[in-house]
């Protein structure tokens, strides 16, 4: 009797999994043949959750999804990767001959620090990052258009600036961060730099001064493109700009911001940045100062001549034509072929509607080496991560072995390549 209810309890167990695959399958197919038409691009790691509907770019429509189980369909066209969210433990293979894969990351390598290796990303046929090099080149993302540089929306006067500096005890100088330990050694620097002039620092980064509470009441992310914040910041006449990694053409919001509002970045980032500023004096570069020391020097020198310091500030003198003379900046904002606030739908359109060939794709130009402007005190942070870009330098090479052999792999067997290469001394630590 018990042996005969076991038997019936194992059949019904079997008949439920039977049906639910069957309707798997069903639902899967019939996703498909309600878009039997529409190409198929799967987002394996998604720029968000739940991503399931279709658009038609130019004259081709696209079924945009992250099932997963649509990656062998006769109908797929590319497989998209979001690259924060990119795990070299789990990707789609054995990859097939016609898989087309396509790498969108708009951050810095300093949370995938494998993907600034040209052997990672010679993987995927196409790319959008924030490099002049990619496919897809996401360089001014940060920048709405030109207008924005030139609109006097926020500009105060400098007579006005020195009557905050007087009047409100405002600070030269404003810095302002809550992501505190970064490649390029941000902190560090700020931090001796403050010991020859005055900056007031918001954010949680070397914090002497709170901001208004209906800027610190609210997630940073939610005030960071706000009329609020950029009137704010506004008042003062020199505004740090320092990128947390090193790589040409990475230019974030804490540039054009900026430069948006009229004052004038302290800037350290992008080694090509005389490249994409509007004119040849539109900031201060922090190379160009042997130490912290010399630039605070300069700084407050400038800060008491009001004549040279408005010659940063040709972009917004709109009685000069033309106020932005950097032609490569401008024939580049008006090329992109997105628009920043509809920048993903863009980027999907644009591998729905093009035709992609299978081809090796153009890298980062990060390099392998950290770079750090000069300082007189000791960097504590420069070793560790140094250590951090060498791993993430054997994950790429691990990575290249087991994609060249095109097999599938887990994290354990991912785990014990990479051991196995550090005991061979192919990788550094």
């Amino acid at each position: 009797m018990i042996d005969h209810f076991k038997k019936c309890l194992c059949g019904i167990i079997l008949t439920v999994l039977f049906i639910l695959v069957v309707l798997q399958t069903f639902l899967t197919n019939h996703t498909v043949e309600e878009n039997g038409r529409e190409n198929i691009i799967v987002w394996w790691t998604p720029f968000v959750g739940n991503i399931e509907y279709s658009r038609t770019c130019g004259t081709t429509r696209c079924l945009f999804t992250e099932n997963r189980h649509l990656i062998d369909h006769s109908k797929l066209k590319a497989i998209l990767f979001y690259g924060s969210n990119f795990n070299h433990t789990d990707l789609p293979v054995p990859r097939s001959a016609h898989h087309l894969w396509a790498l969108f990351h708009e951050e810095s390598p300093k949370n995938v620090p494998l993907l600034m290796y040209d052997i990672t990303l010679s993987f995927f046929n196409v790319t959008a990052t924030f490099s002049q090099n990619s496919d897809y080149p996401l360089t001014l993302q940060y920048l709405e258009d030109y207008k924005t540089l030139i609109s006097r929306k926020y500009v105060h006067t400098v007579e006005q600036k020195n009557h905050y500096q007087q009047d409100e005890l405002l600070a030269p100088v404003l810095y302002m961060q809550s992501i505190c330990d970064t490649m390029s050694g941000r902190d560090q620097y700020i931090n001796e730099l403050m010991q020859y002039i005055n900056i007031d620092s918001y954010g949680k980064c070397l914090n002497n001064k709170e901001l208004p509470e209906s800027l610190s009441g609210r997630d940073y992310l939610s005030t960071i493109d706000t009329d609020e914040l950029y009137k704010f910041i506004s008042r003062y006449k020199f505004i740090i700009s320092y990128e947390n990694s090193v790589c040409n053409d990475y230019m974030t919001e804490k540039l054009w911001r900026t430069l948006a509002v009229g004052s004038v970045p302290v800037y350290f980032g992008a080694p090509n940045i005389k490249h994409w500023l509007p004119n040849n004096k539109s900031a201060i570069l922090v190379d160009d100062f042997k130490t912290p020391k010399e630039l605070a020097e300069f700084l407050l020198n400038l800060n008491e001549n009001d004549i040279e310091y408005n010659t940063y500030l040709q972009h917004k003198r709109l009685d000069q034509q033309p106020a932005i003379k950097n032609r490569v900046l401008l024939d580049h904002l008006a090329a992109r072929p997105y628009q920043p606030k509809t920048l993903i739908p863009d980027f999907e359109c644009f591998i729905c509607s093009n035709h992609i060939e299978k081809r090796v794709t153009k890298g980062y130009e990060c390099g392998e080496t950290l770079i750090y402007p000069q300082m007189e005190e000791k960097r504590v942070t420069e070793l560790d991560w140094q250590s951090y870009v060498k791993q993430g330098k054997c994950e790429a090479e691990t990575l290249e072995y087991f994609l060249s052999k095109n097999l599938p792999y887990s994290e354990t067997e991912f785990t014990r390549a990479m051991i196995q290469r550090y005991e061979q001394g192919l990788c550094e630590m």
